[in-house]
């Protein structure tokens, strides 16, 4: 049976999910898509639309998880550059994919079906077989378990050098005339005093002298202490080293959480879409939002007088929409107190453009308003040349002439008269010249290009 693995992927910043849509999300060996289209196995979109209709795929490749970046615009482990184009990434655990505004945990399970845990039950329990079938013996393996428990080997293996000591030297069991709880046992090591071994230790437990049978029972002992400290070492060193990957993966995490979340700048900063930094200077922090409430400041006040001066001039039409009501609270001709107001306060009209939409309308006209006047500038020019082309001052030069008036010189003569004519009266105090008809076809092309912009919108 083949093993079945399966990828779990959790949304950490649940706060940016939009409704309905799930935080979580298993894929299988036949892995999926992960995008904004409803078609998409993992169905994923945001506020600002940056996650593609399929922005990346999930699949298996040689035994692991991999993604594979089909938009370009996925990262792994707060990476500075994306995959790249159908590029793949093995997947592992605890990995952190950055997809839009979403930060999402990797979790691989790999699970077995019943039909494989059965076939590794029976491999462990032949291990007391042999190939032919017939039991082995388990006082090997007794012994070999025993030693799992350091303190029952101990005695065991003390036991086993007294009891040799003993059947070599009977005499030394006459029994002692000092009580037990008096005798000093300076030659067992205890395992504390393991400075002997550490070069870089300033103290040390100073030898004692003892007959050779004595030496030999406690180098005995200590050969098992050392090798058992040792093994204990390297069991710490990669616990240590495991740890300090964890801790330096939470620090990460907790730092982003707590950038986002920082309760006197997060909401301002995720409302410009960008992170905050030195969020631990609280004095810091209160300078940033007041820089930010008096940017905010000069941008309504910019725009109040914009649209105020805009209603006195040639181009009032730029305040004009084609809504039956004026719902944009910063054309409304009120003050900047007033206008604060009537944008941010609770109790405002329900039929009022919120503040961003408002702000995001005021510098769209601005922009419509500077195209508008460039075509309308060309437009106007261009009409001015066509004016006074020769074709055009011939037809109206003609329709000067009186009817049977007969002219006493050349054609040519008389165009060139009727020209010093046309221009003599053209530049008088009876006519207002080209800036007459500069602004008269100014004025038609301008309020047609902005209207068919605001159509458009």
């Amino acid at each position: 049976m083949t093993e079945q693995k399966r990828l779990k992927l959790k949304i950490t910043n649940t706060q940016y999910l939009e409704p309905g849509l799930s935080a979580t999300k298993e894929f299988i060996a036949a892995g999926g898509t992960i995008g904004s289209s409803s078609s998409s196995d993992w169905c994923l979109k945001d506020r600002q639309g940056r996650l593609e209709s399929t922005h990346c795929r999930i699949s298996l490749i040689d035994g692991c998880f991999c993604i594979t970046d089909v938009s370009n615009q996925t990262y792994i482990n707060d990476a500075q550059m994306p995959i790249g184009w159908d590029k793949h990434a093995r997947l592992n655990e605890n990995d952190v994919i950055s997809l839009g505004p979403y930060l999402i945990r990797v979790s691989i399970d790999n699970s077995f079906s019943d039909k494989d845990k059965d076939i590794e039950h029976m491999l462990s329990d032949s291990e007391h077989l042999d190939l032919f079938g017939e039991e082995l013996d388990l006082i090997v393996e007794e012994k070999e378990f025993a030693i799992d428990d350091p303190l029952t080997a101990l005695d065991a293996l003390k036991h086993h050098l007294e009891t040799e000591f003993t059947l070599q030297h009977p005499q030394s069991d006459a029994q002692s005339l000092i009580n037990t709880q008096y005798q000093w046992f300076g030659h067992d090591r205890t395992i504390q005093a393991d400075t002997d071994h550490d070069p870089t230790s300033a103290i040390s437990l100073s030898r004692f002298k003892s007959n050779s049978n004595e030496d030999l029972k406690s180098c005995a002992v200590a050969t098992y202490i050392n090798k058992d400290k040792i093994m204990d070492d390297k069991t710490l060193d990669l616990l240590e080293e495991e740890m300090s990957r964890e801790f330096s993966y939470s620090n990460n995490q907790s730092d982003v959480i707590n950038d986002e979340n920082h309760l006197l700048t997060g909401p301002l900063f995720r409302g410009l879409g960008v992170r905050a930094s030195n969020g631990d200077n609280l004095a810091e922090m209160q300078m940033l939002s007041e820089e930010m409430g008096a940017s905010l400041q000069a941008a309504v006040k910019g725009l109040i007088e914009l649209h105020q001066q805009v209603n006195t001039s040639r181009y009032g039409v730029m305040n004009k929409n084609l809504q039956p009501i004026e719902d944009n609270p910063l054309r409304l001709g009120l003050s900047y107190d007033e206008t604060v107001q009537v944008m941010f306060d609770n109790q405002r009209s329900v039929v009022h453009l919120s503040a961003p939409a408002a702000i995001e309308e005021s510098l769209r006209t601005v922009k419509d308003h500077n195209e508008a006047v460039h075509i309308a500038i060309n437009d106007a020019l261009n009409q001015i040349i066509q004016a006074f082309s020769p074709e055009v001052l011939m037809r109206r030069f003609l329709r000067y002439r009186r009817p049977g008036q007969v002219m006493s010189e050349s054609p040519e003569a008389w165009a060139w008269k009727m020209y010093q004519s046309y221009h003599k009266e053209l530049t008088s105090n009876r006519q207002h010249g080209f800036e007459k008809l500069f602004w008269e076809i100014f004025d038609q092309s301008y309020d047609k290009n902005l209207r068919e912009k605001q159509l458009e919108v």
